[in-house]
């Protein structure tokens, strides 16, 4: 195992009545509990919604500052790699089908690695 550059220590500044109840009622590890009653979620209602979010309460990524320069990063990092992968021959590779007992659907997987 990798040595920790790091020693964390997590803040002793949560309600303990909420650690309490978030760690028994949601079946979590203290540690968790502790990080959600410091965001201040103290219900299991709360921690549900914030660990399974619906779309409608999920940020957009885009409005993330200079996330138009990042995606332009990528794009020119992504399509450079692309440029120099494409002359390379894969040529190990596995390649599966199924098909369902009526035959009416069937797939094909093919998987190529270097």
């Amino acid at each position: 195992m990798i040595d920790a550059k790091f020693k964390w220590e997590l803040a002793d500044n949560a309600p303990s009545l909420t650690v309490d109840n978030l760690e028994k009622e949601l079946g979590i590890s203290r540690i968790l509990a502790t990080l959600l009653a410091q965001q201040g979620i103290d219900s299991t209602e709360q921690a549900k919604k914030f660990f399974e979010p619906s779309m409608e309460e999920i940020h957009d990524p885009t409005l993330l500052h200079d996330m138009d320069k990042a995606v332009e990063f990528l794009r020119e990092n992504g399509l450079a790699t692309a440029q120099k992968k494409a002359s390379r021959i894969a040529a190990e590779g596995l390649c599966k089908t199924l098909v369902t007992e009526d035959g009416k659907k069937a797939v094909v997987v093919e998987v190529n690695a270097e």
